[in-house]
């Protein structure tokens, strides 16, 4: 829960049986979102403004009659020497290259997000938390109850998309992050 706020934040935790560097991939993999993520509909790179900050853009298609969300967000990839992990800072942002809100549809805002994700061997832990806004006339109650479910259901999800055959490790991960690593 966040002060001044009456949507509420939520996270999960989960030990999932993959290497950090997969579980980077399939959260920057595009083209198979809409295999683990609830009502995904697109997304892609708005820009990388350094390797470890990706501007993003996600849409989500959302039931009758309820307008589509869409949202751009940063990733901001860092080392977190204390936990010996990576962490996945996310944040809504303004960007001069973001496509303009499609008509019928309503630009939420993450207020605070973040994936944590600690190496156990060959498997990872994983810590997600989110505070996201979806805006426009939804209730405060429907929001929250929505969200509620988001944390169980996206990592259950990303347990699975994790073993796909076409999943790889992701080179920035591998270059750039995980020689700041003790392992």
């Amino acid at each position: 829960s966040y002060p001044n706020s009456p949507v509420k934040g939520v996270g999960g935790e989960a030990i999932i049986d993959a290497p950090i560097s997969k579980i980077l991939w399939v959260l920057m993999d595009h083209e198979h979102k809409s295999d683990w993520i609830d009502k995904f509909k697109e997304a892609h790179t708005i820009e990388e403004t350094s390797p470890l900050t990706h501007i993003q853009f996600a849409a989500f298609d959302m039931p009758f009659p309820v307008s589509d969300r869409e949202f751009v967000y940063s990733y901001d990839f860092r080392v977190d020497t204390a936990l010996n992990g990576i962490v996945v800072d996310v944040k809504s942002v303004e960007s001069k290259k973001a496509p303009a809100v499609k008509e019928g549809a309503v630009r939420g805002e993450i207020v605070d997000g973040r994936y944590i994700l600690i190496p156990q061997g060959d498997k990872t832990f994983v810590q997600a938390e989110y505070l996201a806004d979806a805006k426009g006339s939804l209730p405060v109650w429907i929001v929250n109850m929505v969200q509620k479910k988001w944390p169980y259901k996206t990592l259950e999800m990303l347990r699975v998309q994790v073993k796909k055959p076409f999943v790889k490790n992701w080179p920035i991960y591998e270059n750039d992050l995980k020689p700041k690593l003790k392992l």
